[in-house]
């Protein structure tokens, strides 16, 4: 007998089977059976397990069901087991066994058998045990196993209605635009939110990621928002504050005032009677940002940090901009065209701002084009301010255009290999070589689909290229961050092939992050004749 399958791990089952009447042929149920008939005998056993976990009278190990249909624990060792209805179900009882034997690592199935009364034949119950739940959204599942998150799913679309769930592409919102703020400022660590094709208007409205949260849209330029909140507006601010450890992917976002109202697409600002909270390890991969006045805008005065990949950065005033110490902006293989002047630049035009904070380009173009009678720079270092670049390219035009600029006690790293004309400089610039190499560590981690194991993977790059070799005595550490304590002592990471890249898989339970749980992890290397040590936080619902 097969009955319907249940999510591996599902509690509170309650499962009813039909005992026939051994004593006659007419296949009949047997009625008056109770927990303590004698000879009965309910045994459990897994697929994967070698002895079965048996309930018997003899043991006294069978107990009454008070309220049939309603699941209560059974005492530990225990099992459950009553007559259902001997008049209109006849031969038919209810068991309820222990939540933990629905839960068997692994398992694929539980086989139920009941046994041993008189004239009661044999019989057995074979429950599959899945890794979705059929009596949840499928789609859903489906959809977590797909994007590997164990947070939910949550679709937008120009089609859906905002009165669906969300969970799938059938059901997504989006009837109305200012569902995208609604659905990403409500959704949870871990969770994804999946925009589709269109332009969503926010009006004067601003998006505060949650910590966690990725946000994808269906390419860049084929999904577009757009806003007309001001950058110094009372509670407005950058138009997207991404939260920490999270990932903004194939989108594009607008600031579409042309008035001199300052605005920035993405980033974060505290000051005055602003203040967005701060955000650490944000991505943002394959985007546009477009405004009149800023693109990427980072003024917290907590440390705050992005990575930018890939992406298009269109403003007329500040292509990239940091205004405070620890505000530090990533810049790989993206293009940066700064077109002012803007009305609220003051006759300023520049491709790259850090005063104070950091700002580095690998492999970046910057253009800074006709832009305003006071400054038209492409590098632009202010107070305390550091930029460093390695690789790409370098316009600039107009009668005050100047490729580097250096004031106010800034510094200026400039590797070699970027394409710049070396006449339009002005102010202190550092002029290093490239053999003073710069080195940095991708560090990630996944869990497999079983959930039996932790895999931890590390990228080093030297000057924004991936290595595949001259990497020695690599080691991981995880800690702790409630109280730094080891969580994975430090050990040996293995090669993937010949990649360059490393592995360690943690498969021991006690050594596992746990849902919600957070850590620190340290990974170290030989590289370049120095032993160099990166660390990122990670979490199981942020991984």
């Amino acid at each position: 007998m097969s009955l319907i399958s249940y999510k591996r791990g599902q509690g509170s089952i309650v499962l009813r089977v039909k005992i026939r009447n051994s004593s006659v042929s007419t296949g009949a149920g047997l009625s008056g059976l109770a927990y303590n008939s004698a000879g009965l005998i309910i045994s459990t056993i897994a697929d994967n397990e070698a002895a079965a976990t048996t309930y018997t009278v003899a043991a006294s190990k069978i107990e009454t069901i008070s309220t049939l249909g309603t699941f209560a624990a059974p005492t530990a060792t225990k099992c459950r087991f009553k007559e259902v209805d001997a008049t209109n179900h006849k031969g038919v009882y209810e068991i309820q066994i222990a939540d933990a034997r629905y839960g068997v690592a692994n398992a694929k199935s539980l086989l139920v058998s009941v046994l041993g009364a008189s004239n009661a034949a044999e019989v057995d119950a074979v429950i599959p045990l899945r890794d979705l739940d059929p009596y949840s959204n499928v789609v859903q599942e489906i959809a977590q196993v797909r994007e590997r998150t164990g947070g939910v799913v949550h679709y937008i679309d120009k089609n859906g209605t905002d009165a669906s769930d969300g969970l799938s592409p059938s059901t997504a919102k989006g009837s109305t635009d200012l569902i995208l703020k609604t659905v990403i400022e409500a959704a949870s660590a871990g969770d994804k939110v999946i925009v589709g094709p269109g332009v969503w208007a926010l009006g004067d409205n601003v998006v505060n990621g949650p910590d966690g949260v990725n946000i994808y849209g269906a390419g860049m330029d084929v999904t577009r928002t757009t806003s007309t909140a001001s950058l110094s507006a009372e509670g407005k601010g950058c138009i997207l504050k991404p939260g920490s450890n999270s990932a903004i992917e194939d989108i594009t976002i607008e600031g579409t005032l042309s008035d001199g109202t300052s605005q920035s697409p993405i980033g974060t600002i505290d000051t005055g009677f602003l203040d967005q909270a701060t955000f650490v390890n944000a991505v943002a991969r394959r985007c546009r940002f477009i405004a009149d006045s800023d693109g990427v805008f980072l003024r917290n005065s907590s440390p705050a940090n992005i990575t930018l990949a890939d992406c298009i950065i269109e403003a007329k005033y500040d292509g990239l901009a940091t205004l405070e110490e620890n505000n530090i902006i990533v810049a790989i293989r993206t293009q940066i065209i700064v077109t002012g002047p803007s009305a609220t630049g003051s006759g300023k035009s520049r491709g790259v701002t850090a005063g104070p904070g950091e700002i580095l380009c690998f492999d970046c173009d910057v253009q800074t084009i006709d832009g305003g009678i006071n400054e038209t720079i492409a590098y632009h270092c202010g107070t305390t301010g550091t930029i460093k670049a390695w690789g790409g390219s370098v316009y600039t035009s107009g009668g005050a255009g100047n490729v580097f600029d250096a004031d106010n006690g800034g510094t200026l790293l400039m590797l070699s290999g970027v394409d710049y004309d070396r006449s339009k400089t002005n102010g202190t610039i550092t002029q290093v070589s490239a053999s003073e190499d710069i080195y940095h560590a991708d560090i990630f981690l996944t869990r497999d689909a079983g959930n039996a194991q932790d895999e931890y993977t590390v990228v080093w790059y030297k000057n924004g290229t991936p290595l595949t070799g001259g990497i020695t005595l690599p080691k991981i550490q995880v800690v702790k961050r409630a109280d730094g304590e080891n969580l994975v002592a430090l050990t040996a990471m293995t090669q993937v092939g010949t990649t360059g890249t490393y592995k360690y898989d943690e498969t021991a339970a006690a050594n596992r992050l746990t849902a919600g749980e957070a850590a620190v992890a340290l990974v170290t290397a030989t590289i370049g004749g120095s032993s160099r040590t990166w660390r990122r936080p990670v979490g199981r619902d942020s991984a």
